[in-house]
């Protein structure tokens, strides 16, 4: 049966997050963490807010009015950068125990 590329970008997974505040719910899109993606990270060259905005489809992360905060390159690069690199981590290494199976 034929697959869609569009179909494989927009799947989904998500994962918990853990925080000092409690645990973030994060999901995101497994396709797009691509070739081009990985290389960027590992040269360090890629725009990590907006990578991670590209991958976030949502998350539970609340603002000061207790509505969800959008998922932009904005919003996240004025997050904590400890929460920056978790969420990154946490969702690498989701994706990589996933790649492995």
């Amino acid at each position: 049966m034929p697959i869609s590329l569009r179909a494989l970008l927009d799947d989904v997974a998500s994962v918990d997050v853990p925080t000092p505040a409690g645990t973030l719910r994060v999901t995101y899109r497994p396709g797009r963490i691509t070739l081009a993606l990985a290389l960027r990270l590992q040269e360090g060259a890629a725009d990590i807010p907006a990578s991670l905005a590209e991958l976030i489809a949502g998350w539970d992360l609340l603002g000061e009015d207790g509505q969800p905060l959008p998922v932009t390159a904005e919003t996240i690069r004025a997050l904590p950068l400890t929460l920056i690199q978790a969420i990154l981590k946490t969702i690498l290494d989701d994706w990589s125990l996933k790649a492995k199976m």
